[in-house]
């Protein structure tokens, strides 16, 4: 769900998380705020907002040395994608069990299809 940096996003703001050696040694991975200064075919130019270091990347967040990031263009994609195995991981192993009508809520809010009247076969209303 991380995005790759094209031309248009020139001069836009978005967000950027370390990965492989760009994740810091100890603490908590940082969610950097990056402007993106000049994008080529395969090569783009980030500003940290933090800092005001540039580093030159691939357009898909490769870096030298393996110092990668992922880029997202908001919080909420962010948070989308790094919970999205726990949540997975939460509805497969949870250790309480959750209730039919919050697993149908959850694939409502998915877009799925929850209709199920075409499977039972009987009088209506049973």
């Amino acid at each position: 769900m991380s995005l790759t940096i094209d031309k248009s996003m020139e001069g836009q703001v978005i967000y950027a998380i370390g990965r492989e050696n760009a994740k810091p040694r100890v603490g908590e991975n940082p969610l950097y705020q990056v402007e993106i200064v000049t994008v080529a075919k395969t090569k783009a130019v980030v500003k940290f907002l933090s800092t005001g270091q540039t580093k030159k990347l691939s357009t898909n967040g490769c870096g030298d040395h393996s110092f990668n990031y992922s880029f997202y263009r908001n919080v909420q994609d962010f948070q989308a994608a790094h919970f999205r195995v726990k949540i997975v991981d939460t509805l497969l192993y949870q250790h309480e069990s959750v209730s039919s009508e919050v697993m149908v809520k959850i694939g409502e809010l998915l877009g799925l299809d929850m209709d199920v009247s075409h499977l039972i076969k009987g009088p209506k209303g049973e």
